[in-house]
């Protein structure tokens, strides 16, 4: 059968971006630096830092010595970026197709979160799935001063600062205004230098080394997130935005074509079906559902 909607979470795209997607069997995390979302890193790490600062106020040295690791650890260390990309638990939200998915001309891709659940166990310091906060951020953030007050007993102040300025990029990202709440956010994260680094990699999801393209006028750096080794098991839905011209078959033709059911029986994957939906009645070859269909179906 397939999933049940809290075991997928939905990256919307556009056509183009989907039709890469798919025969690529890889997606795109660009530097989460270029994105209006950086801002909320931003403010974070700010309050992070005064609240520490706040703490060693009374200690000339001490609160010396943290500026200038801290510091050198966050804002001149340029070849350390922090790549993301997103997904909602919302399948099919007007917001999300406004916004992300050409103003619903788009598709929402479903992926399978056990798959990505992959990369938690990689590196806590390279690569992260999870849940973005919004439920009281600031607690969030007040924690990890408390953290890094109590890692001060047995930890020198720039040991401290160094690794909190290292370890903001993999933390931070998962925190956003209460306001964008309704996105219900997920998030995959990564962190590199840039160069000639090999990003670490699970068994079946590997990453490339940072690349660039251009986009509104800038140079975005980017690593593409390969899934290849499990292209019939990480998607497991497909939903067609309310104002899109794409059809069921073709989207059906595409993944045949790409190789999403190859050495399944019948030319689809009955054990774990995609769901190929569209906000208008269609009819398949085995039911028929009014507004919602399952091109990909269990046997029965």
């Amino acid at each position: 059968m397939c999933k049940s909607m809290d075991e997928i979470v939905y990256h919307y795209c556009g056509v183009d971006t989907f039709f890469n997607i798919i025969r690529n069997s890889s997606m795109w995390l660009s530097d989460i630096a270029k994105s209006n979302d950086y801002q909320e890193c931003i403010r974070c790490r700010e309050f992070v830092n005064k609240g520490m600062e706040e703490y060693l106020r009374n200690d000339v040295e001490a609160l010396k010595a943290w500026k200038t690791w801290y510091e050198n650890g966050v804002y001149n260390n340029f070849s350390m970026k922090t790549f993301c990309v997103c997904f909602s638990e919302s399948k099919d939200k007007l917001s999300q197709w406004r916004g992300y998915a050409q103003d619903g001309k788009g598709i929402a891709i479903g992926f399978n979160k056990d798959v990505l659940e992959e990369l938690n166990q990689i590196s806590k310091f390279h690569t992260a799935f999870g849940k973005v906060i919004y439920d009281n951020p600031q607690e969030y953030v007040q924690n990890i001063i408390a953290d890094n007050i109590k890692k001060l007993e047995y930890k020198g102040v720039g040991h401290v600062a160094l690794e909190l300025s290292e370890n903001y990029r993999m933390q931070f990202p998962f925190v956003k205004n209460p306001g964008f709440e309704e996105e219900k956010e997920w998030r995959v994260v990564v962190c590199s230098t840039i160069g000639h680094y090999n990003i670490p990699s699970s068994e079946n999801i590997l990453f490339s080394k940072v690349k660039y393209r251009t986009a509104n006028n800038k140079l975005i750096p980017y690593i593409e997130m390969n899934f290849k080794r499990v292209k019939q098991s990480i998607i497991k839905e497909i939903f067609i935005g309310p104002k899109s011209e794409v059809e069921v078959e073709d989207i059906v033709n595409l993944l045949s074509f790409y190789g999403y059911y190859d050495g399944i029986e019948g030319g689809y994957n009955f054990q774990q079906p995609v769901a190929i939906k569209n906000q208008v009645q269609h009819i398949d070859k085995k039911c028929i559902v009014k507004r919602k269909i399952c091109v990909c179906t269990n046997k029965s």
